[in-house]
């Protein structure tokens, strides 16, 4: 197996692999490696995945729990809905809510796949073309190297250069929305976001998230904005006072948390409305190189984590027929996928809705908190309760 890309997604999928009894052949066009970013969320579809690859134990010393997810209106300040989450969702799904830094979740997986003797890494290594011969994917470098393999795996990104031989729908489309994120000492925050939650404020075209990472010893601040640009990547360093203006109008504690930082990074968010496959032949199409997702349900991740799993699953089963697996696995990810993708867009307009909209909103959170306390979590029964480990391989009819 040859998988091009060794981010989150890249390698879950050739530690999948490799644990199906597969030898995989990773690509990595970067010298060395590095998951940027800062906080990433691993809802229980996600850790379920992770405790079955036997990576849990690694990934819990450096996460923490989401124990409640506090929803306030950014304008007031004040709290409109609180979800009560740790204990429930372990619960109701079976494993855990937790939230981990980027680089440490990537470096678990990158220290795992180099120790694992059926994978093969190689940095600084892109593909430049591929062959479908009917019975392998011959794989030429941009270096020269020739790497034959039977299946060839896109984990390569949103900015996918291996996409278009695939699906031919050219490049993701902007969604005129810019994203923000800084990490600051949790003591340099306002008390309102000290407390070990998911905080979300909510303002006219804005929002506002954070939560701690690193053992609890930081807190991750996301903030989404409107916007354009076409600079690539999550380093871009941020202006602060443009993300100050936008949060003009917002609660006290909010500017508070603005001003603690000026380390503030951010990057235009693209994606792509829901593809109808994410295989052509022997090459099939991973995370966001399949399925760009807005982070508003924090699931981008996850989703790659899921497909990962799911892929090996699918290949597994018909050892000398890979491409009936690789069919099995388009049916099973392209409707989840593509529901997400619409999901995290609806809850992108929702957080930012204004006027009387905005109003409404609050008070049916509000209700519901109050006399269907269980009806948040309920909403999203088929997003946490979706089991990629022993879930079933055949599509629901």
């Amino acid at each position: 197996m040859v998988v091009a890309g060794a981010g989150i997604g890249g390698l879950t999928t050739a530690l999948a692999l490799a644990d199906q009894g597969f030898r995989v052949c990773v690509l990595e066009r970067a010298k060395h490696p590095q998951e940027e970013g800062a906080g990433i969320q691993l809802g229980p579809n996600a850790t379920k995945v992770l405790n079955a690859m036997g990576l849990y134990d690694d990934i819990a010393k450096l996460s923490s729990r989401v124990n409640s997810i506090h929803i306030r209106d950014g304008l007031s300040g004040h709290t409109i809905s609180h979800i009560p989450v740790g204990d429930v969702v372990i619960k109701r799904h079976n494993a855990p809510h937790l939230v981990i830094h980027r680089t440490d979740l990537h470096r678990i997986l990158h220290t795992h796949a180099d120790q694992n003797q059926r994978i093969d890494l190689f940095h600084f290594a892109q593909v430049r073309d591929f062959l479908d011969t009917g019975k392998e994917m011959v794989v030429r470098t941009t270096q020269g190297d020739k790497i034959e393999g039977r299946i060839l795996i896109a984990a390569d990104g949103v900015w996918s250069k291996l996409r278009e031989p695939v699906l031919n729908d050219g490049p993701p489309i902007s969604t005129n929305l810019i994203a923000w994120r800084c990490l600051i000492d949790p003591a340099d925050a306002p008390h309102e976001c000290r407390v070990h939650e998911t905080g979300l404020w909510l303002l006219p075209k804005v929002h506002l998230v954070h939560y701690r990472v690193r053992g609890g010893k930081l807190l991750n601040l996301v903030a989404m904005t409107p916007g354009h640009a076409e600079i690539r990547g999550w380093s871009e360093p941020g202006d602060k006072q443009a993300l100050a203006q936008a949060f003009a109008n917002a609660a006290q504690p909010i500017q508070a948390l603005i001003e603690a930082s000026n380390n503030w990074y951010s990057w235009p968010l693209f994606s792509r409305p829901p593809a109808k496959t994410y295989i052509k032949g022997r090459i099939a199409l991973l995370g966001d190189a399949a399925h760009p997702t807005l982070p508003c349900l924090a699931q981008g991740g996850a989703m790659a984590i899921e497909d990962a799993y799911i892929l090996a699953r699918c290949l597994k089963v018909d050892l000398n027929n890979l491409t009936e697996g690789l069919k099995k696995y388009d049916k099973l990810r392209v409707e989840r996928t593509g529901r997400l993708q619409l999901a995290s867009r609806a809850a992108a307009d929702m957080y930012h809705m204004s006027g009387p909209q905005r109003l409404a909103r609050n008070l049916t959170l509000k209700m519901a908190a109050k006399f269907a306390p269980e009806r948040p979590l309920q909403r999203y029964d088929w997003l946490y309760g979706y089991d990629p480990v022993e879930g079933p391989l055949e599509p629901p009819s």
